[in-house]
């Protein structure tokens, strides 16, 4: 049977409030759930959001 592992990430912006964020979830092929996480990162566009996403 094949191994492997899915990453999906997601940033967003509020700009009501000027604050952006995070978060990434890691699952193997049966579909556990290895690590999740969220971050605040500040002030930045959706598209910086998504980038540390995937960089954090």
């Amino acid at each position: 049977m094949e191994r492997w592992v899915k990453l999906n990430c997601d940033g967003t912006h509020k700009t009501s409030i000027n604050l952006s964020g995070c978060g990434d979830l890691l699952r193997d092929n049966s579909g556990t759930c290895l690590v999740s996480y969220a971050r605040k990162i500040g002030a930045c566009d959706t598209l910086h959001a998504e980038m540390w996403g995937m960089y954090i």
